[in-house]
């Protein structure tokens, strides 16, 4: 069976799905104190790789689709050239979806990638104000 994300204020903690073959990456989400999740550096590493992962696979999709989009009719009747036009239609309809669903992917990347930049950054901020205050 398929597993759904559903956000709820504060997630339950189910054990079982770790040992679920097949399950996302949202399985390893730690539940922070309110609304929303936190991520380890890892985590939003493999998460971003897995958006860009999607986003080539998509784009592998389009080159396939733009064989739809150039298909000609078997004959020169009316019939061959109007099906032809229509399946040219939908090839061109199908290579701008999988744009779109690419370039969302590729967004949600960049996001991922930038909080695990300003998570490091974070760090690196407070490492440097620990070694100025000294021991505690």
């Amino acid at each position: 069976m398929t597993q759904v994300y559903v956000p709820r204020e504060r997630p339950e903690r189910d054990t079982t799905q770790t040992d679920t073959p097949g399950t996302s990456w949202f399985d390893t989400v730690i539940a922070t104190a309110g609304p929303g999740y936190a991520f380890t550096p890892d985590q939003l590493h493999t998460i971003a790789g897995e958006w860009e992962t999607l986003a080539e696979r998509y784009k592998a999709a389009k080159r396939t689709a733009q064989q739809i989009a150039l298909v000609e009719g078997p004959g020169a009747e009316y019939a061959s050239i109007n099906n032809a036009e229509k399946i040219r239609a939908s090839g061109l309809a199908l290579m701008q979806a999988l744009d779109e669903r690419a370039n969302y992917c590729e967004t949600m990347a960049g996001k991922f990638r930038t909080a695990l930049s300003s998570y490091s950054r974070a760090e690196g901020d407070a490492a440097a104000e620990v070694k100025a205050r000294g021991k505690f």
